[in-house]
C-alpha cells in the first residue's frame, strides 16, 4: 500500500522543523552502508532547542539512520530513506521519527554524500529541505519531497523497524521553525511541485486552505497516537522569525526559538524537571536500599563460597583470597559504571548514562555496607574462614593474594589436578574453559547486535562496555565451575547416605 499525498492538507496543525548545522564524526559511526547496508550514528542536539514542533510538543534528535526505503508514496520515486529518531522534551513518550526520502544519482555533492563516505562533516539538513507535504501517522512524520544526492550503487538494507503503512493518516504542511526561505520555483504558499513518475496522474495540489496556524492541532491524529501529547487550543508553540543582517547573513544560523512563558511547552518543561528530580532521588534511595539487602548476601554467595572451595588453603589465605576477589569484582562493577556513562555520552543514550550513575551509587553503597560489617562485627565475618582446627584469620595479617589472578586467568588454559597414579601429588592438564567463555561472550554480542543496541564505546579499552563484559564472562565461567563442584559434592553425599 502507498500513501496518497493528493489528499487535502489538514490545516489543524503544522509540522515545524529546525535541523541546524551539526558535526558528525567518522569515529562516531555505529554502522556504515559499505558493510552493514545502512548507516547509523548519534545525532546530538541542544537540549533546549526542539528540532521538531508538533501538537504543542518539542522533540530533539538522538540518532540518524540512512537505510533502504521503508515507505511507499504514490507518484514519488526514491532510493533510500534518511530517518531521524527524536525524544520528547516534555514527557517520556515513545520516540518520534522523521523520514526523508533520498533520490540517488544527482549531480550535486551534498553533506549527506560526505556522511555516507565516512567523512567528518557538518550536516546542514535545513539547507536541503523546503516547505512540503508530510504524511503523519502514529509517531512517524514522512517528508514527501525527495532530497537528491550523488551517492549511488549502494545495496541498502533496513536499519530500523518502522510500520511501512497505516490506513489512517493525515497530510500536514511542513515548514522551517526559523522562517521560510525565499526559493525560486516555489508558489505563494511556499510549497513546491512534487516529483511525478506518471504525468497523467498529476496530484491535485489544493493549497487553498493553507492558512492554518501552528496554534491549532489535529485532535483526531493526536487521539490516534497516544504517544503524542493531547492538543491544547489555547497555546501557540512559538512565534518564529528569521533575522537577516546585510553585513552578517550567518546570523540566521543562530536564531533562537521564542517560547512564551505561559505556554504549555514551558509549563511541561518545569513539571518534568520536577518529576525527573524526584525520580533521580527515588533511584538513589532504591540503589542504597538494594545495596543494604543485596550486597552482604551476594558477597557471601558469589565470592566467599567460591573461596571456600579451596579446602587446602589456610584460614588466613582464604581471607587474603577474598580480599583479592573483592578488588577484582569491585573494579569490574566500577568499570561497568564508568563504561555505561561513557557509552551513553558517545552514543547520545541518556538511559545508558543514568544506568551508569545508578550502578556507581550501588557500588559505593555496597562498599560502605561491607566495610561497616567488617569494622563493627569483625568476629562474625572472620568466622566464615576458620579452618578445621577453629583458627581464625586476622585483618592485621591480611595481604594481597596475587595467586588469585594468576590461577583464575591461567586456569582457563591449564590447571593442576590430583594425580591418581601418585597420591598426594598433582599434574597439569589442559583446560578448555576459555572456549566456553568465548562462546558465552559471543552469544551476548550476538544478542546485542541482533536487537541493534550496540554502539561505540570509545577508543580506550578501560572505558569500553565490551571489555568489562569479557571480564564478567570470565567470572561467570568460574561461578559455573563452583556450582558444578557443589552439585558433585551433593551427589557424593547422597551416594554415601544410600550405602
Amino acid at each position: 500500500m502507498s500513501f496518497d499525498i493528493t489528499q487535502s492538507i489538514d490545516t489543524t496543525d503544522i509540522v515545524q522543523y529546525n535541523y541546524s548545522p551539526t558535526m558528525f564524526y567518522k569515529s562516531s559511526l555505529q554502522a556504515i552502508p559499505q558493510t552493514a547496508g545502512y548507516l547509523k550514528t548519534p545525532f546530538t542536539a541542544k537540549s533546549n532547542q526542539p528540532n521538531i514542533a508538533l501538537f504543542d510538543s518539542g522533540y530533539i534528535t538522538t540518532t540518524l539512520y540512512i537505510c533502504a526505503p521503508i515507505h511507499s508514496v504514490e507518484y514519488v520515486a526514491y532510493d533510500a530513506e534518511l530517518i531521524i529518531e527524536h525524544r520528547s522534551l516534555t514527557n517520556y513518550s515513545a520516540p518520534l521519527y522523521t523520514c526523508f526520502l533520498l533520490k540517488t544519482g544527482g549531480e550535486s555533492y551534498t553533506d549527506i554524500d560526505a556522511l555516507l563516505e565516512g567523512k567528518d562533516v557538518e550536516l546542514d539538513l535545513n539547507s536541503l529541505l523546503r516547505p512540503q507535504k508530510t504524511v503523519v501517522y502514529n509517531t512517524v512524520i514522512l517528508f514527501t519531497t525527495p532530497i537528491t544526492i550523488r551517492s549511488s550503487g549502494i545495496r541498502w538494507k533496513r536499519g530500523i523497524a518502522l510500520s511501512p503503512y497505516v490506513a489512517k493518516y493525515s497530510i500536514l504542511r511542513a515548514k522551517p521553525i526559523l522562517g521560510e526561505p525565499l526559493i525560486e520555483g516555489l508558489d505563494d504558499s511556499g510549497m513546491s511541485e512534487l516529483p511525478i513518475n506518471d504525468l497523467s496522474k498529476t496530484p491535485n495540489m489544493d493549497f487553498g486552505a493553507m492558512s492554518g496556524s501552528a496554534s491549532q492541532t489535529n485532535a483526531e491524529l493526536a487521539s490516534m497516537s497516544p504517544n503524542l501529547e493531547s492538543p491544547n487550543q489555547n497555546v501557540t508553540v512559538a512565534g518564529y522569525c528569521q533575522p537577516i543582517d546585510e553585513t552578517d547573513p550567518s546570523i540566521q544560523q543562530t536564531a533562537g526559538i521564542v517560547v512564551p512563558l505561559d505556554s504549555k511547552l514551558t509549563s511541561n518543561n518545569a513539571a518534568n524537571t520536577t518529576i525527573k528530580t524526584l525520580l533521580n532521588f527515588f533511584g538513589f534511595f532504591v540503589m542504597v536500599v538494594a545495596a543494604i539487602f543485596i550486597a552482604p548476601v551476594a558477597h557471601r554467595i558469589m565470592i566467599v563460597e567460591l573461596v571456600l572451595d579451596n579446602t587446602q588453603f589456610s584460614a588466613q589465605r582464604k581471607l587474603n583470597r577474598t580480599y583479592a576477589a573483592d578488588i577484582y569484582t569491585g573494579a569490574v562493577v566500577f568499570g561497568f559504571a564508568i563504561a555505561f556513562i561513557n557509552y551513553g555520552i558517545i552514543n547520545n543514550k541518556s538511559l545508558a548514562t543514568i544506568l551508569g550513575f545508578y550502578l556507581f551509587i550501588f557500588w559505593m553503597a555496597s562498599i560502605i555496607i561491607l566495610q561497616y560489617q567488617r569494622i563493627f562485627n569483625p568476629k562474625t565475618y572472620l568466622e566464615q574462614f576458620k579452618d578445621s582446627r577453629g583458627v581464625l584469620p586476622s585483618f592485621e595479617n591480611m595481604e594481597m593474594d596475587w595467586g588469585f589472578y594468576a590461577e583464575n586467568l591461567g586456569g582457563l588454559f591449564w590447571k593442576q589436578v590430583p594425580d591418581p597414579e601418585n597420591p598426594g601429588k598433582t599434574r597439569g592438564r589442559p583446560q578448555f574453559g576459555f572456549l566456553i567463555m568465548l562462546v558465552f561472550y559471543s552469544l551476548i554480542m550476538y544478542v546485542l547486535k541482533k536487537f541493534k543496541i550496540t554502539g561505540q564505546s570509545g577508543k580506550f579499552f578501560l572505558t569500553s562496555v565490551y571489555f568489562y563484559m569479557l571480564l564478567m564472562s570470565i567470572y561467570f565461567l568460574h561461578l559455573l565451575g563452583h556450582y558444578n563442584l557443589v552439585k558433585e559434592r551433593m551427589n557424593q553425599q547422597t551416594n554415601v547416605s544410600n550405602r
